[in-house]
């Protein structure tokens, strides 16, 4: 049958056939081998095959579960009773049904606790990256309206309902809060009705509570069950099985009282089930209080991105993992860890990892208390885009390796018996994880302070900050090779990861021809242990440092040099030396230091000869020609006090700040000598000063560099 979309038509069907008397038969074209052509067509109106209108097909005019017209024939909104009419009209008016935990289930009618928005712009939730629409449409013909669906949590926080005339529910001016439920047990906040929740029925249903409908006391709970894997124990319960079990969580149906509009005029429905923590009283949730304060800390339904609603932008909203229950925290009772393989190597006296693997155990209680998570191995009706994240990680950022992830479904109970989607985790059980073999990368990020990382164990819940522990002992690791691959030291560069180029502190720079790498008894030892009162800097966790820290509790057993500093007496120097190629006979160069500042090795007061009295910023750097000048003093000006190449005689030309480096210029007077190897050596000698200053400096790289 021909539409009546077309202006032209003038046909005018009626519900399943022509009227006598509606056209004449002439209208109709003669369908193939004569007859009479109005038989024909009354008969391929009713063929229930190749039918043409919604009626031959068994739509009915009124749509049976609201009661709404459907068909114009019966006042409905359908102008014409074609198949392709009513598919069109009738898909636009069906909208999507979230369900429990907010994705599609059909067989659940206006189920979830949608966020709406404005007749026209859609309010949703976004599943695995894609937008799905949740936003009702009712005929202009409504005087009603009312908002409907499942509840979870049930027994926590507060229920609000707001009415807004143009969709914005920000703006507190348009919206009005029309009802108010408080579903805890704990007395509701004043001029907030309360549920009647009881918490001695929390493992069973609880009675379901009636709407007055009076004031704000317009939302009714029916189906208030515990969260079950198994509803079969009460009949005609709405929801189907479930993958989890967490019975200390209620669920309800609730349903608001209706809402009277004026016909044709726009009016939506926000419904907003706010956390008890900040629902504390009445004055909260007001219209007001919206546009600061709806969001997802505050709440436990989705709330819009970034507080938008419309304006331009589609709402999205992240129903992801949206369940917590604030009343419990995770509890780490045991988390330790001992390696079980790694390969070593000394700075400075204190031995650390370059490669880590890690066996241990930890246990932690309520952490299935605290919300709902589907495990790294998603359950069969959670679909793609709700998994959770993991609920535990073992976290190895100090030390620049990858977390390690754990999902419930990779934990074992209390009697370690591994969960999985058979056996999953009720809230009392205790989660038990196992670390076997489990590895550190060499690290790609500088090592924390003093080289000593954390391998933390973190329990997390929803919106809530992670329970964590570091466990066992702390972990000592050698951070090279340096951030972004760089160059371990070498001639002209020195980053602070090895010991290949360090002299004796002792050494006197007296000999005219001395190599690069050192040799005989000018070679230093990283595995001797720094002792008191000797004039040795500390090289750990890429940094030169003064030696501070007790290291003997960490793994590997280090040693305490807490108690070398407090050995050490009042102004102690302790001190690093290498050599520096210069490449050819030179006299003046430049030195980019990272990590001090100019003022920290300034001599700022005149010359003494004392350096600890010279330098009150606690550092000395100082340069030398080996076998031909005195030690330098980079920190004051060529000139200072005199011309003469004795030492502390100023050499310093140019000083300049480059983002966090100093390039500082020199110039010896005298030129660097080949050594006979090809090496044009200069000495650099840095000194850190026991004067409660230089004790917390350090030094990161230092580069030599042409003029």
């Amino acid at each position: 049958m021909p539409s009546t979309r077309d202006p032209n038509e003038v046909v005018n069907p009626g519900p399943g056939k022509l009227p006598a008397g509606t056209v004449p038969s002439s209208a109709f074209i003669s369908i193939g081998g004569g007859g009479s052509g109005v038989a024909l067509i009354q008969a391929h109106m009713a063929d229930p095959v190749d039918a043409h209108m919604a009626s031959a097909i068994g739509i009915e005019p009124v749509y049976a579960l609201t009661g709404e017209a459907l068909l114009t024939s019966a006042g409905g909104l359908i102008p014409g009773e074609s198949v392709l009419d009513f598919i069109a009209t009738m898909k636009d008016l069906l909208p999507l049904r979230p369900n429990y935990l907010g994705y599609s289930d059909a067989n659940l009618p206006l189920d979830g606790v949608p966020v709406w928005s404005t007749l026209s712009t859609p309010g949703g939730y976004t599943a695995g990256g894609s937008f799905v629409a949740t936003h009702h449409i009712w005929s202009a013909g409504v005087t009603s309206i009312q908002a409907a669906g499942s509840l979870f949590p049930a027994d926590r926080g507060m229920l609000a309902i707001y009415l807004s005339t143009d969709g914005n529910y920000l703006n507190a001016g348009s919206t009005t809060l029309i009802g108010a439920l408080w579903l805890g047990g704990d007395p509701p906040p004043a001029g907030v009705p309360g549920s009647n929740f009881l918490e001695a029925s929390r493992l069973t249903a609880q009675v379901d509570y009636t709407a007055s409908g009076t004031g704000l006391d317009q939302i009714s709970l029916a189906w208030r069950l515990p969260y079950l894997k198994d509803y079969t124990a009460y009949p005609g319960a709405p929801y189907p099985a479930f993958d989890a079990n967490f019975y200390r969580y209620q669920m309800a149906q609730f349903l608001t009282a209706p809402v009277a509009v004026a016909a044709g005029t726009p009016r939506s429905l926000l419904v907003v089930h706010w956390r008890e923590a900040y629902a504390t009283t009445l004055a909260k949730i007001q219209p007001s209080q919206l546009a600061a304060y709806l969001i997802q800390a505050n709440c436990y339904t989705p709330a819009p991105v970034a507080g938008v609603f419309d304006g331009g932008n589609i709402e999205t909203v992240n129903r992801h993992n949206f369940i917590v229950d604030t009343g419990g925290t995770p509890v780490i009772s045991s988390y330790s860890y001992t390696v079980a393989s790694g390969t070593t190597e000394y700075l400075s006296g204190v031995q650390s990892y370059n490669t880590l693997t890690i066996n241990g155990s930890f246990q932690i209680s309520n952490l299935f208390d605290t919300g709902y998570y589907t495990g790294a191995e998603s359950p069969p009706n959670v679909p793609v885009g709700f998994a959770s994240p993991a609920i535990v990680k073992l976290a190895f950022g100090d030390l620049g390796g990858a977390d390690v992830e754990y999902g419930y479904y990779d934990l074992a109970d209390g009697g370690a018996t591994p969960f999985s989607t058979t056996n999953p985790p009720l809230s009392g059980d205790t989660a038990n994880g196992t670390l076997t073999g489990v590895a550190i990368p060499t690290p790609t990020a500088y090592t924390p302070d003093g080289g000593v990382g954390a391998i933390t164990l973190g329990a997390y819940c929803p919106w809530a900050a992670p329970v964590t522990s570091t466990g066992g002992n702390l972990v000592l690791f050698n951070s090279h090779p340096k951030t972004g691959g760089g160059t371990l030291s070498t001639e002209t560069f020195e980053p602070f990861v090895d010991e290949k180029y360090r002299y004796v502190s002792a050494y006197a720079g007296s000999a005219p021809s001395p190599p690069l790498v050192p040799s005989g008894g000018d070679v230093f030892d990283p595995t001797g242990v720094l002792v008191g009162s000797d004039g040795k800097l500390q090289v750990v966790g890429h940094r030169l440092a003064y030696p501070t820290i007790d290291y003997t509790t960490h793994l590997p057993p280090g040693a305490d040099y807490a108690a070398v500093l407090s050995s050490d007496g009042a102004s102690h120097i302790r001190r690093y030396v290498r050599l520096f190629n210069t490449g050819i006979a030179r006299n003046i160069g430049k030195l980019r230091i990272r990590g001090l500042s100019a003022a920290a090795f300034a001599a700022s007061t005149p010359f003494s000869g004392n350096e600890a009295t010279d330098h009150p910023g606690g550092a000395v750097v100082q340069l030398r020609i080996p076998g031909i000048t005195g030690w330098l003093d980079l920190g004051r000006v060529k000139g200072d006090p005199d011309l003469t190449t004795t030492d502390g005689r100023g050499c310093r030309t140019s000083l300049t700040v480059v983002g966090s480096d100093l390039i500082v210029g020199y110039d010896t007077t005298e030129y660097s000598v080949n050594n006979g190897s090809g090496d044009f050596p200069i000495i650099l000698r840095i000194g850190l000063i026991k004067n409660g200053t230089g004790q917390n400096l350090t030094v990161t790289e230092v580069e030599w560099q042409a003029p």
